[in-house]
């Protein structure tokens, strides 16, 4: 089984892409923030981080990433069926990809109906829809519109109909 802290730590890591931003997030020391990265990715026997400047995940910890991503959205649904009127609890924090053309047009609704429904944080990252699926697959959205028809390991690709331009 994985330890959390250091999952939750190898994520700030690469979110800050940085050992001593990521200290100053988690308020403990850059040494603990690098023990607990080596613990973990001897737990793994691989390697998650490049250690260069700006930090960066390696395929691994890529995969990795996306994994500490849907635990934190698990958690958080998890809170909220719970005890939804009990206390508030902090929003789940999304983020998904989406092209101008898009956005721009159909899927403001989408939008609508989704932040209406749930306490969701969520950013919307604008791109190329040829670009959106590689930010899929590092981990960097849970979700995106792509021209591409095959999905991203551990995603499924679903036909959402074709734009016509004018």
């Amino acid at each position: 089984m994985l330890d959390r802290d250091q999952l939750e730590t190898f994520a700030t890591v690469v979110e800050q892409q940085s050992f001593d931003r990521a200290a100053s997030v988690l308020s403990i020391t850059r040494g603990a923030v690098s023990q607990r990265i080596k613990a973990l990715e001897e737990s793994l026997s691989t390697v998650l981080v490049k250690r260069e400047r700006p930090v960066a995940a390696t395929h691994a910890g890529e995969v990795l990433l996306r994994h500490v991503k849907a635990l934190r959205i698990l958690e958080g649904s998890a809170l909220q069926e719970l005890a939804p009127t009990a206390k508030p609890h902090a929003p789940v924090s999304l983020a998904i990809a989406v092209n101008a053309d898009s956005l721009a047009t159909w899927f403001p609704e989408v939008l609508k109906e989704l932040l209406m429904g749930q306490l969701v944080a969520l950013e919307v990252i604008t791109d190329d829809q040829d670009h959106t699926s590689a930010l899929l697959a590092r981990g960097d959205v849970i979700g995106c519109i792509s021209t591409s028809a095959k999905p991203a390991d551990g995603f499924l690709a679903e036909c959402l109909g074709a734009m016509e331009y004018r």
